[in-house]
């Protein structure tokens, strides 16, 4: 490879990275993204008690899929309520002062930013995307209209 080449390949770098971040529908429109916002805070603070294992879940809540997310717990409490962050029992423990989740023994408390974005993504419907293996493709609009 020449020089030029190789020159000619890192220039395309930026505006090859700069249409992939555009071709995300969830950066694209400003809604905060499950994979990119929310998810790796539940894999860092929430699904250790609150995830796939049955065997270290706690209080028979699951939050790592929707559906069981959106489902009323034993004690009566519905963890996500879609578009309305005051109703949903997560957004109540998180912002809870003197019984906060995840507990202070975690030693892993969310930032003020995360729960923000906790609230705002709840208030957005609460959209759990597919792994992106499963997702289907999207051929990202071109600039100017051109095909």
């Amino acid at each position: 490879m020449s020089a030029g080449t190789g020159r000619r390949l890192l220039a395309a770098v930026p505006l090859t990275l700069a249409a992939l971040s555009l071709a995300t529908p969830a950066v694209a429109d400003g809604r905060v993204s499950f994979h990119r916002d929310i998810r790796p805070i539940m894999s860092d603070t929430c699904f250790h008690c609150h995830g796939n294992d049955a065997g270290t879940r706690q209080a028979g809540l699951r939050l790592d899929t929707r559906a069981a997310a959106l489902q009323e717990t034993a004690g009566g409490v519905i963890p996500i309520v879609p578009g309305d962050p005051d109703s949903s029992g997560i957004i109540a423990r998180i912002f809870d002062e003197a019984d906060p989740m995840p507990p202070a023994s975690a030693h892993k408390p969310p930032s003020p930013a995360q729960k923000a974005m906790f609230r705002r993504w709840v208030a957005e419907g609460a959209g759990y995307e597919p792994h992106w293996a499963y997702a289907l493709l999207v051929r990202p609009l071109v600039p100017g209209g051109a095909v």
